[in-house]
């Protein structure tokens, strides 16, 4: 310990700006004098951004450095061999530090001036400086500048070249940075984690770094290298042993908050949300004041359908972390699924949220000259349901007056997003950048219309839209209603869902796409609308089963009952998990509905499997305060009549939208108990549902719904009176 206090100062001047490194700094260099190291190589000259610091930092001049004042920089490089040489100078140790890039080597050099003769600088791959190294390395740093991806398959490379040539001393140490930490998007350990592991190196911390020590001695595996193991099947994506070996750490540590919490996260990843709500329920238990568990249980809720709960747990969890932008999304999104919510009472607090935000208040003009180029902000839930009205907008944008930007928050882009980026678009992946990353690029690609696509869904941008990094931005299709923010300027809408009337729950300004607002392709193959002969009428429910909250069950539940001889058909991805489906028996249960009147449909991977389904169903049912847009579209074209039961909020406007533009407004009800009557006077008539079954999706393929030319022509129409309006 006499390292610690010998240099407890100069490690103190540096802990704000270290964060979460601090301690892991500290104990690798406790662990490098223990062992009576020698050698420290670097492998990606450290670089981290201190937000409020002096603009420019990020190249080679020594006027933007103060050394003994970290706070003030804006972009370092070299911090970690810095303290390296500040705090281990005693022991003159050899210290190398590699990256390929040369102003992050030269800057290096700046900060570890005072320190240059422990140090040695090389320009070049890390692969290509282990392979030329000769020596032993005591203490090895990995720090890629890649994240995700990358980042996994570079360690495991370093990792793997390091052992082949023998590198690593008797009791080495390895310290990862920004490893797996679920609910981020570093996972830069993920492969070389259990290499390590299988070699001779155990855990000694896991948090935000990992750091691991060389014991070839060491035979059993510890909790600590269990529980790096499970994160590590977590992020790889490998749920099912993840959770096996988070409920073996369980028995062993029972109400551990970390084990909780990812083991938790893990069953919903598996959609397991009655597993997953349960342990966040104990863990909150555990923890009242632990933020995210909170949150996560807020979540949970909100996927059961469970609005009040949910609602109250995202208060809950701002109170504790006011300034979380995704709590806060969370909070808001919730209200649009609460029956109990008025449009004002949406909106104000939408607003309020957005005028709390630091907001770039400069206006831009848009430049004169062509084409326009359009950006659209694709949201890491960009769902495949919603792929069904973009995919459209990009096939038919006119490339001679527009080019197409898309940048993408997408954590694992499908087969169907991939071909998007066929399509003659610009495509740029920004799950893993920062905000700041992010709108340079945007302003570097010259953007004038930027446009949102998820408003406050989950992983959503506004945090870059916020900072208005374009002259002119819209909100579009993936939200139902107002962002909150002062710096997105227009919504895209029509005259049903968002009439002028509502303006006043608006930040943006409201124009008009007619006669909906949204445009279907449907599936190419999808099987012809059959008749059903069954005597026996079967309603129906694809919607997630957030959708259906008590009031949609209670509603449900008495149209059953009026019809005894009437099942419900509920398809919902989370429904192949038994204990839910035994969840949304008990709801019914409360209204006298028996079970064997619920038929269930968990997910179906196969698109004409899934559309096949439609042909048991005679009758769909909305759900309402948020209606269904792909599932209404679906109905339709399957030659299933929807009922909807149209509100006073956006999201309660979206079934009246579609319906009313099709002519079909017998098919919209104003009150609950129109919708029941509507229902049972549907049911009745089954002549009538089969000749609907032959006219629907006619009636759909010569409607303006799926006319995605002219729908396109309409919406460029208004991007070109958009730039008219925000010209030089």
């Amino acid at each position: 310990m006499h390292f610690m206090k010998e240099r407890i100062k100069g490690i103190e001047q540096y802990k704000h700006y270290l964060g979460p490194r601090y301690k892991t700094f500290l104990s690798a260099f406790d662990l490098f004098v223990s062992i009576k190291g020698k050698v420290i190589v670097e492998l990606g000259t450290t670089r981290s951004f201190v937000p409020g610091g002096v603009e420019g930092c990020a190249v080679n001049d020594p006027k933007y450095w103060d050394i003994d004042n970290p706070g003030k920089w804006d972009w370092g490089a070299g911090i970690f061999t810095r303290m390296c040489a500040l705090h281990l100078e005693e022991y003159q140790p050899e210290i190398h530090t590699v990256d390929i890039s040369s102003d992050a080597i030269d800057i290096c050099k700046v900060v570890t001036s005072d320190y240059s003769h422990l140090i040695s600088y090389h320009e070049m791959k890390s692969e290509d400086f282990l392979k030329r190294f000769r020596g032993k390395i005591d203490l090895l740093y990995m720090d890629s500048g890649e994240s995700g991806e990358q980042a996994d398959i570079l360690h495991l490379t370093e990792a793997q070249i390091a052992l082949s040539r023998s590198l690593f001393s008797e009791n080495a140490i390895i310290l990862i940075d920004d490893v797996n930490i679920p609910g981020k998007n570093q996972s830069k350990g993920r492969y070389s984690i259990p290499f390590l592991n299988q070699n001779g190196f155990h855990l000694k911390i896991y948090d935000y770094q990992i750091l691991l020590q060389r014991d070839r001695n060491k035979q059993s595996v510890s909790t600590e290298d269990q529980f790096a193991l499970a994160t590590t099947k977590l992020a790889q994506g490998d749920y099912s042993n993840a959770i096996r070996l988070y409920e073996e750490l369980l028995i062993q540590r029972p109400g551990n908050i970390a084990i909780l919490t990812n083991l938790a996260l893990a069953y919903g990843k598996m959609n397991k949300i009655i597993e997953a709500k349960n342990l966040l329920c104990q863990l909150v238990a555990h923890a009242p004041d632990n933020g995210m568990a909170v949150n996560n249980l807020g979540k949970m809720y909100l996927k059961t359908g469970q609005i009040e709960l949910a609602i109250d747990c995202f208060q809950k969890a701002l109170q504790l972390l006011n300034h979380s932008d995704t709590i806060a999304s969370n909070f808001l999104f919730s209200l649009n699924f609460d029956p109990k919510m008025s449009p004002d009472q949406i909106s104000h607090q939408h607003i309020q949220w957005g005028n709390s935000k630091k907001l770039n208040k400069k206006t831009y003009q848009i430049s004169k000259n062509d084409p326009i180029r359009i950006g659209y902000v694709l949201p890491d839930d960009f769902s495949h349901e919603l792929l069904f009205f973009f995919k459209p907008i990009l096939r038919y944008h006119d490339r001679s007056q527009f080019k197409i930007f898309c940048y993408a928050n997408i954590s694992e882009p499908d087969t169907v997003i991939k071909t998007f980026q066929a399509m003659h678009i610009v495509w740029r992946d920004i799950l893993n950048l920062s905000d700041t990353s992010v709108i340079r690029q945007i302003q570097k690609d010259e953007i004038d219309i930027l446009v949102d696509l998820a408003g406050h869904t989950p992983k959503n941008r506004l945090s870059v839209f916020a900072q208005k990094p374009a002259p002119v931005q819209v909100s579009y299709l993936g939200y139902p209603g107002t962002t909150g923010l002062q710096t997105i300027d227009y919504r895209l809408t029509d005259i049903i869902a968002g009439p002028p009337s509502s303006q006043e729950y608006h930040t943006e300004k409201l124009i008009y796409l007619s006669p909906c607002y949204v445009c279907y392709e449907p599936h190419q193959h999808a099987p012809a609308p059959k008749q059903i002969n069954s005597e026996r009428i079967t309603f129906g429910s694809f919607h997630h089963i957030e959708k259906i909250n008590q009031q949609v069950v209670q509603n449900w539940s008495t149209i059953l009952n009026k019809l005894p001889n009437a099942q419900l058909f509920l398809k919902s991805m989370m429904l192949h998990d038994e204990k839910m489906q035994q969840f949304v028996r008990d709801l019914f249960k409360k209204y006298d509905v028996l079970p064997d009147r619920l038929v269930f449909s968990g997910f179906v991977d196969d698109d004409i499997a899934h559309l096949e389904l439609y042909h048991t169903v005679d009758i769909v049912l909305d759900t309402f305060p948020y209606n269904g847009t792909t599932t209404t579209f679906e109905s339709l074209w399957m030659g299933v009549p929807v009922l909807t039961l149209a509100g006073n909020t956006y999201a309660s406007c979206i079934g009246k939208s579609i319906l009313t533009s099709l002519g079909l407004t017998d098919l919209i009800a104003t009150s609950e108990s129109d919708y029941i009557d509507k229902a049972i006077h549907l049911a009745k008539n089954k002549s009538f549902i089969n000749t609907l079954r032959s006219l629907l999706r006619p009636l759909l393929m010569n409607s303006q719904l799926i006319n995605a030319k002219g729908f396109v022509q309409q919406l460029e129409a208004l991007y070109q009176e958009i730039r008219s309006n925000h010209e030089k």
